[in-house]
């Protein structure tokens, strides 16, 4: 409800006024919830039970959860490490997820997963584990305009970032039946980032110039 003339002094009320979730016509409309993978989500089988259970109850179509968060992966990966936070009993996060959103037995609404993916950010503090990026790439890491390392974001302007999160991508779905890709902070992190040695040398060359240019 709402006082939609603004005017002051307006005052909408209601009496007995009765709410009730019906079954949901979708058309072409998605009704869902992005799943947080720093915290209490889809870590352990037991959250992704009740994760699910919560979508269906609300009548939920699509979810979005997030398995590459910092560099790391929750799902079975040959490229990245696996995510630190997960319970070490549940194998495969994604795949468990995907199965049980998308089995339709007994009347269950079939519930769409698209793999929420942060390209950039790899890192946030503490070591790296092996077989990460930064260790295997620390030349790909952005600079900032002052000249100084972030050690925590991989520069959009170097092509063996663009081909590394590609090959991020194309894993996920070759072997999972993700319904989408979702890519957040697909930027970055701030206006002075971006001033990998590569990437900088890349924009001198295209556009003629020798100097640093300003953020």
């Amino acid at each position: 409800m709402s006082n939609q003339s603004a005017t002051a002094g307006k005052v909408a009320v209601a009496d007995a006024v009765r709410f009730v979730r019906a079954g949901t016509s979708y058309g072409d409309k998605y009704q869902g919830m992005w799943i947080y993978s720093w915290g209490v989500g889809f870590r352990s089988e037991a959250e992704t039970d009740t994760m699910l259970a919560l979508a269906r109850d609300q009548n939920m179509n699509i979810l979005f959860p997030e398995v590459r968060k910092a560099g790391d992966a929750y799902y079975i990966s040959a490229i990245e490490p696996r995510a630190d936070n997960i319970d070490p009993d549940y194998a495969d996060p994604l795949a468990d997820l995907i199965a049980k959103a998308h089995d339709t037995s007994n009347g269950k609404q079939y519930i769409e997963v698209h793999a929420w993916i942060v390209p950039y950010r790899v890192w946030v503090s503490g070591g790296l584990p092996e077989g990460h990026v930064l260790t295997e790439h620390p030349d790909w890491v952005t600079q900032l305009y002052d000249g100084s390392n972030t050690n925590q974001y991989l520069d959009a302007g170097h092509p063996g970032v663009t081909d590394y999160l590609v090959d991020v991508v194309t894993e996920i779905v070759r072997n999972y039946d993700v319904d989408g890709v979702h890519f957040d902070y697909f930027r970055y992190a701030g206006d002075t980032y971006g001033y990998n040695p590569t990437a900088l040398a890349r924009f001198q060359r295209l556009y003629n110039r020798s100097d640093r240019p300003a953020p």
